[in-house]
């Protein structure tokens, strides 16, 4: 059995990316109001660990940002905005490692 695969531009493949694009945005809302929150508590608490969480959510966010920016005008098809994409996604994945020993701190 062969896979479906869409080609990019395709009317599916469009919808597709369409999808990503919306997703994309509600989970940087949804990243905007935790990371807000989180570093509001963090600092009205004293905690290190929720101001990570909240500086976390941000990291989080640019990833969002990366993957609307992707699917948004004549990059929505552009093979090597792809490729760029993707690097930058990682990049803002290994700023995520230093946010762990954080979080785990104690008061």
């Amino acid at each position: 059995m062969v896979a479906n695969i869409d080609v990019p531009g395709s009317p599916s493949w469009l919808r597709l990316a369409g999808r990503a694009k919306f997703l994309s945005s509600l989970t940087l809302v949804w990243l905007t109001i935790e990371g807000a929150v989180g570093v509001i508590a963090g600092v009205l608490a004293g905690s290190i660990a929720l101001v990570a969480f909240g500086l976390d959510s941000a990291i989080e966010g640019l990833a969002s940002v990366i993957v609307i920016w992707r699917f948004t005008g004549s990059r929505t098809i552009s093979a090597d905005a792809e490729r760029r994409a993707q690097k930058w996604v990682a990049i803002s994945f290994f700023l995520l490692a230093p946010m762990s020993p954080l979080k785990q701190s104690k008061p």
